[in-house]
């Protein structure tokens, strides 16, 4: 992207004030993993395995995690929306030893938005210590409820919900869909 996409900005909110919205209705607390919050009063928490990619996100996630999952979100989501998160943790509450992970519109696994069991975190560190760094080799060993797009089709804005803006060219396909522009 050429800058920190935590402070990049999409209809007047940055991607980060955007994700911070939507969790906040659904879960008890927000916690901002691997640098320094850049809102104030959200807390910040340095990657326990700093450089070291997603994977040590999660174990970061689900070490100071005060409940028995976590729902970890990506910065680079800006149209992740409360009900899709509340969609999620529902799922959760019927399989809370599984880890929720939705598919996007492409059939595509989405880590980095989902809800991990903290029964995961021994895996994790054992992945992590074997020089793995991706969610998915994670997914592979952990029992895993894939969420089908089929199942959250229905609300707003479904198409662009796990789409992520790492790109200059990403983020002006999330302006022109945030303006009212929908991608199919």
């Amino acid at each position: 992207m050429g800058t920190d996409k935590v402070l990049v900005e999409l209809e007047g909110r940055t991607f980060l004030e955007r994700v911070v919205a939507a969790i906040l209705p659904v879960a008890p607390s927000v916690t901002l993993i691997g640098r320094e919050s850049a809102i104030e009063g959200l807390p910040a928490v340095p990657d326990l395995r700093g450089g070291l990619g997603p994977l040590a996100g999660i174990e970061t996630a689900l070490s100071i995690c005060g409940s028995e999952r976590a729902l970890v979100v990506a910065c680079d989501l800006p149209f992740v929306t409360t009900d899709f998160l509340a969609l999620l943790l529902a799922r959760s509450e019927a399989r809370p030893a599984a880890a929720i992970v939705p598919l996007d519109s492409d059939g595509r696994v989405s880590p980095l938005c989902a809800i991990y069991p903290g029964s995961a975190l021994p895996l994790v560190t054992e992945l992590l210590d074997a020089g793995e760094r991706t969610p998915r080799a994670l997914l592979v060993r952990i029992e895993a409820d894939l969420v089908p797009f089929a199942d959250y089709s229905q609300l707003d804005g479904a198409a662009d919900l796990l789409r992520n803006v790492n790109t200059p060219a990403d983020l002006s396909l999330a302006e022109r869909i945030a303006g009212g522009w929908q991608s199919s």
